[in-house]
């Protein structure tokens, strides 16, 4: 067995099991049936028939109820690997006839099925069914195609098997594309634990700027996607992912209309790269190169980031993640040490007013304006208030979850998240905050569950008289009242 062979053995039954949990529905209704909750009801009911059918690995049905009797029905399979062409067609056409068997007008259907790592739609209609099966053959069987989706009216993705199958994937994709409304997709280097393969992969080609996920923003304002610039008649797109791949020092790139978003082995090598694939790039091409742990994102002068970026990875050149815009850096840190000497790096610089804020983290999910998280540290401020930053946090608890952001020109007052084991610390916490001097600044205490005094969160503000809210249960609100008087007796 090859190692192509293998490696497509059991991943119908494995990694595509979570893709069939986040299937979305998409429905509309009207009438009656003889479920009161009828679209839920439904989709449970395919499910319990399906579940025990010999090819059926796994299978789940949902569903929104709109009105009573009527709804909307999602269902979604796992088939077992390596069906028979023959015996595939029977378990579609199988599924099907149960849906339109138990359509009659108040109940509308959406399905998808999940197979040899292909996802392609169910419809309750054999001809659109057999249109999807006839194209999923084509490239079922072709070792050179690893899966993707098989959606004529939506979406044709094919995962190559390696990279130098690729450009044969998107040539496949286009012709396998029957409808012009419809986006084509190839891409391949997906990380093993992905759940999400187009977003993940190293190289992607696509025919839509919606796909552009590192310069979407600057291409997608307002809405909806640019034009395709490229005519795909002449193959300007492989043409130029064959150039983009030849480029020394590049190992991805994400490849659409109007973009080419690069990846280079190291950082240092981000502007040779550069300079090569816009030589190679059609006029008007948004080009945008990160480089060993640094992402970027946003079209625009890097030049004032780039100093942060260089200082950050000359103090500590081991660091996983580094996320740079034109006017922001995010830095995944281990600890509060490397954050408090990454501050002080910083803070060295003293960068140009581009860059309005930097973020450092222990976790990249929080190097972002929104951190709903309990678990982390996370240090946000600009680059000359970084240093006062990373002190605060360090005096709150080097130890636990601590969130501090410090305000830019542009916004309001600090910001403050905190984690205690109990409305005991009150009065130790509330006097450390009174000596880093945070008049004015928003608070949140977050306490575990079973804490002394109540649980959950206390939000206040720190002025005197202090505004504190919290659940309205009477253990919130001894926990609330708790903080007022520690507040109060710290003055």
């Amino acid at each position: 067995m090859s190692t192509v062979e293998r490696a497509r053995v059991g991943r119908g039954t494995a990694v595509l099991l979570g893709a069939v949990v986040a299937v979305a529905t998409v429905l509309a209704t009207a009438g009656c049936t003889n479920h009161l909750n009828a679209g839920s009801g439904a989709g449970e009911d395919f499910a319990d028939h399906f579940r025990t059918v010999d090819g059926v690995a796994a299978v789940t049905g949902s569903g929104t109820n709109n009105l009573p009797f009527s709804g909307e029905a999602s269902v979604a399979a796992v088939l077992d690997d390596d069906l028979s062409d023959a015996r595939l067609t029977d378990l579609v056409d199988e599924m099907g006839r149960y849906a339109a068997d138990h359509t009659n007008g108040s109940l509308r259907w959406s399905g998808r099925i999940v197979v040899d790592g292909y996802q392609i739609p169910l419809a309750a209609k054999r001809t659109p069914n057999h249109r999807t099966l006839d194209l999923l053959a084509e490239v079922r069987h072709d070792d050179r195609f690893d899966g993707g989706e098989i959606d004529p009216e939506w979406r044709i993705a094919l995962r190559a098997a390696a990279t130098d199958d690729l450009v044969t994937a998107w040539h496949r994709a286009r012709e396998l594309s029957t409808s012009d409304d419809a986006s084509v997709l190839a891409y391949s280097g997906v990380p093993d634990d992905s759940d999400r393969p187009e977003h993940d992969a190293s190289w992607v080609l696509s025919s839509t700027d919606q796909d552009a996920r590192d310069l979407y923003d600057d291409l997608n304002s307002g809405g909806a996607p640019r034009k395709r610039s490229v005519p795909e008649g002449d193959g300007a797109t492989a043409r130029l992912a064959a150039q983009v791949m030849a480029v020394p020092d590049v190992d991805g790139a994400v490849i659409t209309p109007s973009s080419v978003s690069a990846h280079a082995t190291s950082f240092a090598r981000t502007d040779s790269v550069r300079r090569a694939v816009e030589a190679r790039a059609p006029d008007g091409t948004l080009v945008l190169v990160s480089g060993g742990p640094v992402h970027r994102t946003g079209a625009g002068d890097h030049a004032a980031a780039d100093r942060v970026v260089d200082a950050v990875l000359a103090s500590q050149p081991d660091l996983t993640r580094v996320e740079e815009a034109p006017d922001r850096v995010g830095v995944v840190v281990p600890d509060i040490d490397t954050a408090t000497t990454l501050a002080g790096v910083v803070g060295a610089v003293h960068p140009p007013a581009a860059v309005d804020r930097v973020d450092l983290a222990t976790d990249e999910s929080a190097l972002g304006d929104v951190v709903e998280t309990d678990t982390q540290l996370v240090i946000s401020a600009p680059p000359d208030a970084l240093v006062r930053a990373a002190r605060i946090a360090a005096a709150l608890d080097a130890d636990g979850p601590v969130v501090v952001r410090l305000p830019s020109s542009a916004e309001g007052q600090a910001d403050v998240r905190v984690t205690v084991p109990s409305s005991a610390s009150f009065p130790g916490l509330a006097k450390t905050l009174r000596a880093l001097d945070l008049q004015g600044a928003s608070l949140q205490i977050r306490l575990p569950s079973g804490a002394d005094n109540g649980s959950g969160t206390v939000n206040a503000d720190l002025d005197d008289p202090t505004d504190v809210s919290a659940g309205s249960d009477a253990a919130d609100q001894r926990t609330a009242q708790a903080w007022r008087d520690a507040w109060a007796a710290s003055r």
